[in-house]
Parts: C-alpha cells; sequence; structure tokens
C-alpha cells in the first residue's frame, strides 16, 4: 500500500514539474541586460551527451532576429543565452515554427511565446547651467545621439509662453556639471561597459526675448519626443 502510494505521489509531481507543452521563462518583463531565458519541453529534446554544451540557437524564433546560444540544463530543458545586443525601442516576439521534432520524434507543436520590448530612447538626465540671460541645458539619453540627425526644431518655452528656438551641439566633457552626466550608451549598458564619451546633447537659445525675467523651462515634453524619433 505504501509503495502504491509513494507511486502515485511521484506520477503526481512529475505532471505537476513538467509543462503541458513548450514553456518560455523569462526573469523580466522587459528585455533587459540581466534578462535570462529558460525553455522547458515536456518530453526530452536531446541525449543526456549534449547537456552542458552550447550550440547556436536553431530551435527558438526571434523577430526581429537576435542571435544566440541554447545550453541545455537537461534533456528537456535549456537557457537561451543572446549573444547580440538587442536594438532600442523594439518589441521582440518569441515562438517555435512548425517542423522541429522531440527526441522521440514526435513533432513539436507550434507555440507563440510572449513578447519582450526593450526600453524607449529616452533623454534620462536634464539639467542646467549658465543664468536667465544665457541658460544652457544638458540633455542625456540612453543611446548615441547625433545633432545632424535632427529633422525637426527644438524650442524651449519662456514664463510667457514665447517659443525660442534653440541651438544643439553635441554634448563634451567640459558640458559635464555632475556625476550623472556621463553614463553609459545603449552598447556600453548591454555589455556592461564603462562610458567613455557623454551621451548627450547642449541646448542654447538662440536669441532670449526682451523682458524682465525671461525664464526658459527646460525643453517640453512634446519637443523631447519629436526629438527621439527624429534620432531613434
Amino acid at each position: 500500500m505504501r509503495t502504491l502510494f509513494s507511486l502515485i505521489l511521484l506520477l503526481t509531481a512529475s505532471s505537476i514539474l513538467l509543462p503541458a507543452g513548450p514553456l518560455l521563462k523569462v526573469s523580466s518583463s522587459t528585455l533587459t541586460p540581466s534578462t535570462t531565458f529558460k525553455l522547458i519541453f515536456d518530453k526530452a529534446m536531446v541525449e543526456e551527451e549534449q547537456v552542458g554544451k552550447p550550440s547556436p540557437n536553431t530551435l527558438m524564433r526571434i523577430e526581429p532576429a537576435l542571435a544566440g546560444n541554447l545550453t541545455w540544463v537537461s534533456p528537456n530543458s535549456a537557457h537561451f543565452e543572446r549573444t547580440d545586443i538587442p536594438k532600442i525601442a523594439t518589441t521582440y516576439h518569441f515562438s517555435l515554427e512548425p517542423g522541429h521534432k522531440y527526441l522521440d520524434g514526435t513533432d513539436i507543436p507550434e507555440t507563440r511565446f510572449r513578447f519582450l520590448r526593450t526600453a524607449a530612447f529616452q533623454p534620462l538626465v536634464n539639467y542646467w547651467r549658465g543664468d536667465l540671460r544665457h541658460p544652457v541645458c544638458f540633455l542625456r539619453f540612453n543611446d548615441v545621439v547625433d545633432p545632424s540627425a535632427i529633422t525637426q526644431p527644438i524650442f524651449f518655452t519662456t514664463k510667457g509662453g514665447a517659443k525660442v528656438e534653440a541651438i544643439v551641439r553635441r554634448g563634451l566633457y567640459r558640458d559635464l556639471g555632475n556625476s550623472t552626466a556621463l553614463g553609459p550608451d545603449w552598447e556600453q549598458y548591454f555589455n556592461h561597459g564603462r562610458p567613455q564619451l557623454p551621451v548627450g546633447l547642449m541646448l542654447q537659445p538662440r536669441s532670449l526675448p526682451h523682458s524682465p525675467s525671461p525664464r526658459c523651462s527646460p525643453c517640453r515634453s512634446a519637443r523631447i519626443g519629436s526629438l527621439s524619433s527624429a534620432l531613434g
């Protein structure tokens, strides 16, 4: 009786541990440098001899393409380790296409897994230098920015609502006003590299209206959005 009970318990535990079909477990809700992927199947995919050996991923389809390796940690589960840097502001879809088979020769069902997004192109640091008559705004983004790629005018807005066109140039070391100004670009962020150059822009009003206190507000979100679209 005790042996029968143990057998039932073992079969129940096995059915709980194994998924009903292919499963992709992801460690985060967005695609970041620390995101981990684990593919789990309900039946064996490889022989024991292949466990622990990485090989190029030819099993899981990723759109747009994102190169990586599969390392089997058991005959029915593998870790996906990317070897490429995902694109900024991009949604990646993960799936299993028809044509793949389990180790026993049966077909693996076509499976659509979840999708993951990378961060949007956006400013991370925004601070001011200069004075009321000669304000300068430093903007640091989460990727490399090219002032020549800006296709729409960038404006400051005075307290009274007047728009003042900005002169835009690439940020330099002398523009860095605090420790948050120097940060990684997108590639360095994913490779855990140290920032080498300022990833930012310096914005300065071309001219200011003649008024007693021409305070300029930081670049408005709508203008930052158009800048992001132009540079993304």
